[in-house]
């Protein structure tokens, strides 16, 4: 998938800003982005109608959001699918996601596969239950499914437990479950429960800033017999 900003304009006195977000049919994809340029393609009006024409052959679904937020702004107010279905696939290893626009998953390709390679020869053959926090579409906590009895994954966007939920059927992976929660909450529960005696293992991916400091207290105090952190943020590891 591809996240393009588009140059913004005057909507009720305010600036209206857009972003368009592309997945790329075969044999493009997130490895091998085509190229293309919206330079000469005219007024404002014009662009979208001029964008797809140009483009829509290489593309399996196109999404376009405007916000009238100043800020660098993930999240458009207002979002509209402009074609296709409205969600990408991304084939791991033997896994394939259903990926929606607001739902997390790793967006280079080529690491991502070396990522879960070196998390499944850390879980092989270990067995009891996994917890995966931050779980996203459920990227690790299905591609780790295959060396637990039961693997849970937890995540506060709904979009992406419901991708994540999508992509274990589709799969045909019965031992995983999702559980759209804040991971905070779901570590105060856990002590005592079923799942805590079950748990040999456990997976970190939290965002950007690092985990909370609340949360990081319960997993030290949890002392799981295995634990992978997965960081995009050197700086808050």
């Amino acid at each position: 998938g591809l996240s393009l900003p588009i140059a913004g304009k005057e909507r009720d006195g305010a600036q209206s800003d857009s972003a368009l977000g592309f997945g790329f049919r075969p044999p493009y994809d997130r490895r091998t982005v085509p190229s293309f340029s919206l330079k000469g393609m005219g007024r404002r009006n014009d662009v979208f109608e001029d964008l797809r024409h140009s483009i829509e052959p290489l593309l399996t679904t196109c999404w376009l959001g405007v916000t009238d937020d100043k800020g660098d702004n993930a999240r458009a107010e207002d979002m509209r699918l402009q074609w296709g279905p409205g969600t990408i696939q991304e084939k791991l290893g033997s896994i394939t996601y259903r990926i929606s626009p607001y739902s997390f998953f790793q967006t280079n390709t080529r690491g991502t596969e070396k990522l879960y390679a070196l998390l499944q020869d850390w879980g092989r053959g270990i067995g009891g239950a996994l917890v995966d926090l931050y779980c996203g579409s459920g990227g690790m906590t299905l591609a780790l499914a295959g060396s637990f009895d039961r693997v849970v994954g937890i995540d506060t966007n709904r979009d992406a437990i419901e991708d994540a939920k999508q992509n274990a059927e589709a799969n045909g992976i019965g031992n995983a479950e999702f559980v759209c929660e804040d991971a905070l909450e779901f570590l105060k529960k856990l002590p005592g429960s079923k799942l805590s005696i079950q748990l040999s293992a456990m997976v970190v991916d939290p965002p950007r800033p690092g985990l909370h400091p609340k949360a990081l207290q319960s997993l030290l105090e949890m002392n799981p017999a295995r634990l992978a952190y997965v960081s995009c943020n050197p700086e808050s590891l």
